[in-house]
């Protein structure tokens, strides 16, 4: 059986209709053909982005321009980056877009404007529980610095460490003291 993409369009022309305009018409359209069959071959890889390889998210993601992308992500993160990656485009500059991408690469985050709080006008903070490290704190001022609006001001980072254990506590407490009152001082009684 023929495949569509190797069938040839000129073979189709009866004898009397294959005038060499028709030919090169023909010629041109199988490689038309042939274009719009390598790009529906890749549309198979944006509907199944979870079989891509993990070697060949590097490639997707230097295609869509994915924001703070790096190779040393896991391929988990690295499948969310270059998913979401037009749509972040879109919300560029919002709270959700923030809270997304923070979500994304670190784990968990929350952005609170100022009006939440009651701080100055256009700041915000962002409350995280993830760990945040001397590596990682340059990749995360980067994002919001990049994500945020041109109004808006990053305000701080609010972590939120839970530490479960036992607390034991003693005291003790022992007052010592000696009092004299003297008749001079107060006179007779």
């Amino acid at each position: 059986m023929i495949k569509l993409v190797d069938y040839c369009t000129e073979n189709a022309l009866p004898a009397e209709m294959k005038t060499a305009e028709r030919i090169a018409l023909s010629y041109a359209f199988d490689q038309q053909k042939k274009k719009y069959f390598e790009r529906l071959n890749r549309v198979y890889i944006w509907a199944n982005l979870e079989c891509v390889s993990d070697d060949k998210l590097d490639f997707l993601a230097v295609e869509n321009r994915v924001l703070f992308y790096s190779a040393e992500f896991t391929p988990d993160i690295k499948r969310k980056l270059i998913t979401n990656a037009i749509y972040w485009y879109i919300k560029l500059g919002t709270r959700q877009a923030m809270e997304e991408f923070v979500t994304t690469v670190f784990g968990t985050g929350k952005v609170k404007e100022w009006f939440k709080y009651g701080g100055k006008p256009f700041f915000f903070k962002i409350w995280t529980d993830a760990l945040i490290t001397k590596e990682n704190i340059e990749l995360f001022m980067k994002i919001i610095h990049t994500v945020k609006n041109a109004r808006s001001r990053f305000e701080r980072i609010e972590l939120d460490r839970q530490y479960w254990g036992d607390i034991y506590s003693a005291g003790y407490f022992r007052t010592q003291g000696r009092s004299s009152i003297k008749e001079e001082d107060y006179g007779s009684f």
